[in-house]
């Protein structure tokens, strides 16, 4: 966990310019949260309500639905358009190549081109990748707590069952 943290650390140095597109990610990463807590049980209230058959309020949940929805596709594509990831990936690519210019004539001839190409690429792919699985864990563990939180709201009994099955 210590060396994931630094890890974290190092990348970020290189992506420190799109500290704006980090924070969006976030705030984003936050609202999917909600989005996956609420939907379920806006879902199993249209269960209810078709099975009363209260279609005017069946109506209204759908539609709130729908929107939650529809807000969440928007979403999702200006997740893939951020450009914190890239630009991160960019800079220690251009990082990478600055240093390989600085190694020695004699070393470059001893190994081939390839070499120093797909090092420049796969460490640069490899590092942000590190930092994507970074903040998933971290949306996931918050994801976990606001699940946490929606089943204890719903009932105190499931959550103590949901709690210590899943220690």
């Amino acid at each position: 966990m210590k060396e994931t943290f630094s890890n974290l650390k190092k990348v970020y140095y290189y992506g420190r310019r799109y500290k704006k597109n980090l924070i969006i990610f976030s705030l984003i990463s936050v609202f999917f949260i909600f989005v996956n807590i609420v939907i379920p049980v806006l879902s199993a209230k249209q269960l209810v309500y078709l099975s009363d058959s209260l279609y005017e309020e069946l109506l209204w949940a759908s539609v709130l639905v729908f929107g939650i929805s529809f807000v969440s596709s928007i979403l999702h594509w200006v997740l893939r358009r951020n450009t914190f990831f890239r630009g991160t990936i960019k800079n220690i690519q251009l990082a990478t190549s600055k240093e390989i210019l600085k190694i020695e004539v004699s070393d470059i001839d001893k190994k081939t081109s390839g070499t120093f190409i797909q090092r420049i690429s796969n460490d640069a792919n490899e590092m942000g990748v590190i930092f994507t699985q970074g903040m998933g864990h971290l949306m996931n563990i918050l994801t976990d707590i606001g699940v946490f939180i929606a089943v204890l709201v719903i009932d105190v009994r499931i959550f103590i069952f949901f709690f210590i099955s899943s220690i």
